[in-house]
This record gives C-alpha cells, structure tokens and sequence, in this order.
C-alpha cells in the first residue's frame, strides 16, 4: 500500500507524508537551537552586565574592589599546589573559596557569580601573573553554526562558492541581528551608562542611600532617577533588591 486517505477523502503518497514529517522535524530542530542559542545570547549579555558591575566597583575610589581582591593574592601564592596544572585548577582547596567568599562579604557582594570572577582572575593573576586587569575578560560568545548546502546538478566550482558565500552572509547578518536584539533587551541606558553602574556598586557596597549617590555625583540628578537607574542594573546582574548594610565610607 503506497497511499492513504485522509478525512477529505483525498489520497496522501507514503513518500510524500513522509517528506512533510521529515522537514518537520527539521523545522523543530531548527527552532530548538535558535531558542538555545537566543538563551546563550542572552546569558552572554547579562554576564557582561556583571563584569560592568564589577568594574565599576573596581574603579571606584572608596570600595577599590580590584585593590582588595589583589590583597588575597599572596595568600593564594602561598597556598597554590605547586604540581597543579591549569587543567586541574577546578579542583583547589576549601581554603581557597573561604578567602574568596570572605573578600565578597566584605563588600556585600556574596554572591556565587562574584565569587566565580574572582577566582578566574585569581586563577589568572596566579598563572599569567598579577599585571592582568581584573573582571576584564569579555562574555563567552560562540560563533554562529553554519552548514554548507549540497551542490546542485549541474553547478560549476565558481557559482557553487558565490552561492554558499552568500548563504552565509546571510546567516551570519541574521545572527548579528540576533546577538544586537539580546543585548538591546539587557543592556540599556547607553548615555549614563557609567553613572549608572557607578551609583549600582555605591549602592550596593557601600550600603548608600539614593540621597547620598545623587549628592555625589557631579551633574545634578534627583534620588528618584538614582533609583530608577540602579534597580533594573541589579535585577539583571542578579542582585536582590532588598536594603543593603551600610557600609560608610
């Protein structure tokens, strides 16, 4: 039996209903990994969100993140296995994550993303040595996967290679299109960018309240626009939104 009959009495061939399920499950697949590379986009944006924060904090006179954070290195030096490869480096003492942990409480900021920066520039300071910018390393983004098509019958060298050029710019403006759309949705607020974050981290270490960051800056803004500024940048670096210590400086 090379056909069936559906509820409109027509006749389906085998070989075409099997062709139409097999560019649906392809259409399917294609749609999964557009989704999870959409994730990873996104993932990547917000991660760059955290090394701004983290910078900040670092450039910031009062808290000096970096400054403090190098102050743990010779402790480091000191307890680093002298046969441990870079291979092998996820494998480190508790002492190591106790110090660690104990430098981000101490500036609010005892949470598990912080903790993980600063043990890959620890790791690196250790490594490549300590004349590495800390929380300077961009987010991880894998370049976007593309499958040559076949040749078609008939089809020279020359107009093969213009043809899968093409595909591919085209795929690749697509993904570029994409990796702009994520960041767009994440990272906003480009012209004050730099206040933003610097008023985030005040807020966050230093335990400051809107009054006080709106006081310091240099251009006058209200405590209203401080808050409005700085609560969208801890929701997406991951911070909660409750009333931080105070921490005076």
């Amino acid at each position: 039996m090379n056909s069936i009959t559906n509820s409109s009495g027509s006749s389906v061939g085998l070989l075409d209903l099997a062709i139409v399920l097999m560019a649906y499950s392809i259409f399917q697949g294609r749609l999964e990994k557009m989704s999870v590379r959409v994730h990873l986009l996104e993932k990547a944006a917000i991660e760059e969100c955290q090394i701004r924060f983290l910078r900040a904090a670092a450039d910031h006179p009062k808290i000096r993140l970096e400054a403090s954070l190098r102050e743990v290195l010779p402790r480091w030096h000191q307890l680093w296995p002298k046969q441990l490869s870079p291979g092998e480096s996820a494998d480190l003492p508790v002492e190591f994550y106790r110090l660690i942990r104990e430098w981000a409480q101490s500036h609010n900021l005892d949470y598990e993303w912080v903790v993980g920066h600063a043990r890959r520039t620890l790791i690196l300071w250790v490594l490549g040595g300590p004349a590495l910018r800390a929380f300077d390393s961009g987010p991880d983004v894998s370049p976007p996967n593309f499958q040559s098509g076949l040749r078609l019958p008939g089809e020279g060298d020359s107009d093969y290679r213009r043809r899968q050029i093409r595909q591919f710019t085209d795929h690749f403006d697509r993904y570029l299109r994409t990796v702009q759309e994520s960041r767009k949705r994440v990272l906003r607020n480009h012209g004050a960018l730099d206040a933003h974050y610097r008023w985030a981290v005040e807020r966050t270490c230093l335990g400051w309240p809107y009054e006080k960051s709106a006081k310091a800056n240099s251009v006058a803004v209200s405590p209203q626009a401080v808050r409005q500024a700085v609560l969208p940048i801890l929701e997406k670096v991951g911070i909660p939104k409750t009333k931080p210590k105070r921490r005076e400086k």
